[in-house]
């Protein structure tokens, strides 16, 4: 009993264990900080997590304005990257939009349409190549 008790263990901490690893990009500009965390095997992206803080103070957003603002970033995240892979949080001072994006093939294809992945006919999304663009835009991936 006690061996099948722990095979059943061993098993369910194999599961929990995709085998990936993370890469880690983050990004600072006066009012906007950001960090990327994809999860991947190899070459290959599996999901990427990225949290954008917007600072009001920072962008020149006075109290009257932060609703249209808060409009404005909603409106434009979620037509980009769809509803179901987008989160907000407004806090006082800041404004935290979360994209959470697991990768299929009908979720590049959406993002293409979208004009998130330029990656043309794309099986799958590449570390190596995201991590370059990522650089020539400003991001700082840690290895």
């Amino acid at each position: 009993m006690k061996k099948l008790v722990l095979i059943v263990l061993l098993a369910l901490g194999l599961s929990a264990c995709d085998g990936g690893k993370q890469q880690v990009c983050t990004y600072e500009q006066s009012g906007i900080t950001s960090k990327l965390v994809h999860k991947h095997s190899g070459d290959v992206i599996k999901s990427t997590k990225e949290t954008l803080v917007f600072t009001y103070a920072d962008l020149g957003i006075a109290e009257d304005g932060k609703k249209d603002f808060q409009k404005q970033v909603k409106e434009t995240y979620d037509s980009l990257y769809g509803t179901s892979n987008t989160s907000y949080k407004e806090g006082k001072d800041t404004f935290t939009v979360v994209l959470s994006v697991v990768y299929n093939k009908k979720t590049i294809e959406e993002l293409q349409k979208t004009g998130v992945v330029d990656a043309g006919n794309a099986a799958y999304i590449s570390l190596e190549q995201s991590i370059q663009h990522l650089e020539n835009a400003g991001y700082v991936c840690h290895k």
